[in-house]
């Protein structure tokens, strides 16, 4: 397919810029996908605050039009001679390219290339979007390694959290969520948790008074007072898995670590776990886990510029429509 189209291109700190550029072209092994929707992720705003680690990998230099978006859905609208899996007019999901880790994500376009993506059609596609946070839920889960009837606290319930959350009861597991959002708060309860204010400063002492095993903490919420206090709560030989922190540095109190012999988990896709992008795809598609109600700002690509300048912290994920 030739020709021309709309990209968002993240030039350096606070500067998106709306290019027009050259519809990617496929080998045979590839996808074109016309994106439909995508979601702002953290970590797309956390690089455009130049505050998130991905800046350490990435120099601005580096970064091509549509970097680096990636919760997105699309249709196919070319496909590849030896492609087999889809076929052209299949709404489809997972728009990254497979052969480079999944960190090739370039979906801030109206054109995007894929190698690996996954039908999803008749599904919401607004819906759809999450699919790359559901997956990244299920990693965590995994390095939990809980079973049902076990206590888990999520701290932080924002997208992720709120997620994470969800699936684990679903699974029978106990969740004690903590947040500094009372509407966040809320939401978690109405899932079944046991929800806590996390800028309470007696939070510790009282989640140490209920006299539960906490099998495994799952810190969402990127803030270092809540890895400490993660050290603290955890129960002897229980495991820490950290995805929300952005820093490139995070400080654990080894006294309580080594005293419990406890483990620390670092989700990344594809490593250390099998590849959870189906599973999260069908939990939406079947309609598993609530997210629709998660969107509170809907906008176009070509206004991310200024969405982001004037970025809610209450809100939970915005959609751009592309």
């Amino acid at each position: 397919m030739q020709g021309k189209m709309k990209a968002a291109w993240l030039k350096g700190y606070h500067k998106f810029e709306i290019v027009e550029v050259d519809i990617p072209q496929i080998t045979p092994d590839q996808v074109l996908v016309k994106i439909n929707k995508i979601g702002i992720c953290g970590s797309d705003r956390g690089m455009w605050e130049n505050s998130h680690f991905f800046n350490e990998l990435y120099k601005w230099e580096e970064l091509e039009p549509g970097d680096h978006g990636h919760e997105s859905v699309g249709t196919v609208v070319e496909a590849g001679k030896n492609v087999k899996w889809v076929k052209e007019g299949d709404q489809v999901v997972r728009l990254n390219l497979y052969d480079s880790w999944d960190l090739k994500m370039s979906n801030f376009a109206e054109y995007s290339v894929t190698d690996c993506c996954i039908p999803c059609n008749g599904a919401d596609p607004e819906v759809m979007c999450f699919t790359d946070p559901v997956m990244v839920a299920l990693n965590h889960i995994h390095h939990a390694n809980v079973s049902p009837g076990d206590t888990v606290v999520v701290m932080g319930q924002g997208l992720l959290g709120l997620i994470v959350t969800q699936l684990l009861i679903d699974n029978h597991i106990n969740v004690i969520a903590t947040d500094i959002s009372e509407r966040r708060l809320k939401i978690a309860k109405g899932f079944g948790a046991a929800a806590y204010p996390a800028n309470n400063k007696e939070l510790v002492d009282k989640i140490k008074s209920m006299n539960v095993d906490v099998r495994a903490v799952i810190e969402c919420s990127g803030a270092d007072e809540a890895v400490d206090a993660a050290c603290q709560i955890l129960s002897r030989g229980a495991t820490i898995v950290v995805m929300g922190a952005t820093r490139t540095r995070i400080t654990f109190n080894y006294t309580q670590m080594r005293i419990k012999g406890a483990t620390i988990r670092f989700p990344m896709n594809r490593v250390n776990h099998k590849d959870n992008w189906k599973p999260a795809a069908e939990i939406l598609m079947k309609g598993k886990v609530e997210v629709k109600s998660f969107v509170d700002k809907r906008a176009k690509l070509l206004n991310i510029q200024k969405v982001l300048e004037n970025y809610d912290d209450e809100w939970i994920r915005v959609i751009l429509d592309v």
